[in-house]
This record gives structure tokens, sequence and C-alpha cells, in this order.
């Protein structure tokens, strides 16, 4: 089964359950002279960023670009699916000033690494399907300028993930 649906859920429950903490501990050895702040349990979307607003920031946009299924013979145990999905991870950030923006995004990137390099995701309770995350690159885009009326400048980072998804499927015949 693809299941690349519940993948991007749990990912965005296991972001929301774990990166607050992280960003604390980012932000106590960097200094707080740029806090950051944890996105709200709302700004959290499935898609690209431009398709929605209005939005609080920092929101945080979950991506899927591809799934590739890993054909497996019987003597590997062809009734278990092993796919690997691409995801990009879009941290949007926006601030009043340009230097201290670009430090909170070098922290965004920081604390989203910390979480999800290296993890299994699965939510508990689930015996069917694994889940493990892995950042593969990480990317910071380029300042977006300040609308002529004003407010504030606006900031990328993209992190590149590869998740590992193993779905137990059941035979046919």
């Amino acid at each position: 089964m693809l299941s690349i649906e519940p993948i991007c859920d749990d990912l965005i429950a296991f972001l929301q359950a774990r990166l607050p903490a992280q960003l604390d501990t980012v932000v106590a050895a960097m200094g707080t002279r740029h806090p950051v702040t944890a996105p709200r349990t709302s700004s959290y979307y499935l898609g690209e960023w431009h398709r929605f607003r209005p939005m609080q920031l920092p929101a945080v946009f979950i991506v899927p670009s591809r799934s590739v299924l890993s054909v497996r013979t019987a003597d590997e145990g062809a009734n278990i699916d092993k796919w690997q999905h691409q995801l990009l991870l879009d941290v949007l950030c926006e601030g009043a000033e340009e230097e201290s923006l670009t430090r909170c995004c070098y922290r965004y990137a920081e604390a989203f690494y910390a979480t999800l390099h290296d993890q299994d995701i699965t939510r508990a309770g689930i015996s069917t399907r694994g889940t493990q995350v892995f950042v593969s690159a990480v990317d910071y885009g380029p300042m977006i300028a300040k609308p002529a009326g004003g407010g504030p400048f606006k900031k990328d980072v993209f992190l590149t993930l590869n998740v590992l998804h193993y779905d137990r499927s059941t035979p046919v015949g």
C-alpha cells in the first residue's frame, strides 16, 4: 500500500509533539538574542505555501515529491511493501530585520534536523507498518523582500526528507 497520506499525518503529529522542546534546546545552546517560536498546531499544511493564505507564521509545509517501491521476491518477504518516499519540508518564517531572520532560519534548520533525522515516526500502537525518516539535505531560501506597504521579511528553510516505509500487505489468493 502506498500510504503517503498517513505518513504525512504521522510526520506532522511527530513534529507537533517533539519540535517545541527541541527548539528550546537549540535556543538555549545558541543564546536567546534571536529566539524562535514553535509553529502553531494549525500552522502545519500539506502542500505548497503559496496556496494557503492567510496563515500564521512560522508555518510548515509538507510536499511529497516522489515515491519508489522496492520490488521484493518471495525470499525477501514479498508480502511486505518497502517504499522510499522523498518529501520536501518547507519552514516559512518572518521577521522585521534580515540578520535576525536569517539566524532564526538556521535555528529552525537545526531543530527540525535534530527532531527528524534517523527517527521512527510510526505512531504508538501501530504494528502493521513502520516509518523511518532521514534528512538528506538542508537548503536555505532567499530573503523575500518586504512588501511596498511595509510588513515583515520572509525566508524559507527546506529540508529534503527520505522516508523509508514498510507496510505489511495481504497476499492475494
